[in-house]
């Protein structure tokens, strides 16, 4: 099943280079000069040419994830040195959405051991998540020391979820139904992911809501090592 998995989605990424390569060309002028509505129609294409490009690397990091071939490299770091870099990062799309930014960090947390790459993937999606579910407010980014080990929370005042959906939240390519645009808000493989992410380190990943209100994500990582990976 990897590997099937791993060479279909190999296979679909070269065309869909070679499409955005062309759109791009297009949006920039460079084959030509392009009306307004060719430009809409174009944008368009390209948000869900990036779109499916990201459903291919969830997908594949799954199937990794799944089969034990993804490597991790840990090292200690700086939890909020990595909030901060992720939200700097991700500004832009809280802010085009109309919403504030906020960051709450604990004061001079220890450096814990984890794969810094992983823990920003794990951040973006629950960022991204946040955004996506959010019409107006705010999304809050904090950390806290515990005496189990550092929590790091995602709050958003969105939509929230509702109960009977509670449940779906963290298992692979289960929907959950966006009431802002009335689409899927997403496979649920990014959940998906940062969960089982998060267990290789030796933490967890559970979500709070009132539907209505908005949502807390949250994840714990230990202040000594207890990978799950070997």
């Amino acid at each position: 099943k990897y590997a099937f998995t791993s060479m279909v989605s190999h296979e679909l990424r070269t065309p869909l280079a070679a499409i955005k390569e062309n759109i791009d060309i297009v949006l920039d002028e460079t084959a030509g000069n392009i009306n307004l509505d060719q430009r809409d129609f174009l944008g368009s294409a390209k948000k869900n040419v990036d779109r499916l490009g990201r459903l291919i690397n969830d997908v594949l990091d799954y199937q990794k994830l799944e089969s034990k071939r993804m490597e991790f490299h840990m090292a200690p770091a700086d939890i909020n040195e990595i909030v901060r870099e992720t939200a700097e990062s991700m500004k832009s799309l809280v802010v085009n959405q109309g919403l504030s930014l906020i960051i709450n960090l604990a004061e001079n947390p220890p450096k814990i051991p984890l794969d810094r790459d992983k823990i920003i993937q794990v951040l973006m999606n629950l960022i991204s998540n946040a955004v996506k579910f959010s019409e107006r407010g705010e999304i809050t980014i904090s950390t806290a020391r515990t005496k189990h080990g550092i929590v790091v929370s995602v709050k958003d005042t969105g939509i929230g979820i509702q109960e009977k959906d509670m449940p779906k939240l963290f298992h692979s390519f289960s929907q959950i139904a966006s009431h802002i645009d009335r689409k899927p808000g997403s496979t649920g493989l990014g959940l998906a992911i940062s969960k089982e992410i998060l267990m290789i380190h030796g933490g967890r990943i559970w979500a709070e809501s009132v539907y209505g209100k908005g949502s807390i994500f949250s994840f714990i990582l230990p202040i000594k090592a207890k990978t799950k990976w070997s």
